[in-house]
């Protein structure tokens, strides 16, 4: 038997469908944000106009076995923290790891540090990392993926050695990508981080 419904029943259940389409992600996920967290926003700034636009922080990609996972950081305190959560909308998993520094990086006007994308050319996506504490000092970067069911690094960095830049480029590299770090504010010292199979490991160029 078909349910019929009145000409207002219609029109409330449209108006509550419609809200539900315009909720912005950080409304849609509240649940998944901690109490007293900001999710760090995607910001971008025209130099021309000096406009600056703020757009989601909250970034959807493909990690576990769901086909849709989201990704954000969040600030908590003086503490940044990445949070990924599988399959959000059925049988949500939490996974956490605290970045280092108090901002999330922009170069070229725009924030670049957190992408979340196939580097390796194998299935599922990778989520890299670019945060900082201070302009001068640079940014500290990291690339994760979820293995075992478990948030790991997968950027093989010397012993007691962070990877830092000033300028990264994500760049193709046969079926994978490689990492372009510029190592240095004048952009003449280069390390360059290759996938091999494991880990993207790093050669100086």
């Amino acid at each position: 038997m078909f349910k019929v419904f009145t000409a207002q029943q219609l029109a409330l259940s449209l108006l509550v469908g419609s809200i539900a389409v315009a909720q912005a992600p950080e409304e849609r996920y509240a649940r998944f944000i901690p109490e007293k967290a900001t999710v760090q926003a995607t910001r971008s700034y025209d130099p021309e106009s000096k406009k600056e636009t703020d757009k989601t922080g909250i970034k959807f990609g493909r990690l576990g076995k769901s086909a849709q996972d989201i990704v954000f950081i969040y600030k908590l305190g003086d503490e940044l923290h990445l949070r990924i959560v599988e399959d959000p909308n059925r049988k949500p998993v939490t996974l956490d790891r605290v970045l280092p520094g108090t901002f999330v990086w922009m170069q070229d006007y725009k924030t670049n540090g957190l992408q979340v994308r196939d580097l390796d050319g194998q299935p599922g996506d990778e989520i890299l990392t670019l945060t900082a504490e201070g302009l001068s000092l640079g940014a500290y970067m990291n690339v994760f993926a979820v293995r075992n069911g478990r948030l790991e690094s997968v950027l093989e960095n010397p012993p007691a050695r962070e990877t830092r830049g000033y300028d990264f480029e994500v760049e193709p590299d046969h079926n994978a990508y490689k990492i372009v770090v510029y190592t240095d504010k004048n952009r003449s010292k280069v390390e360059t981080s290759r996938w091999n199979g494991k880990k993207f490991y790093r050669v100086k160029s």
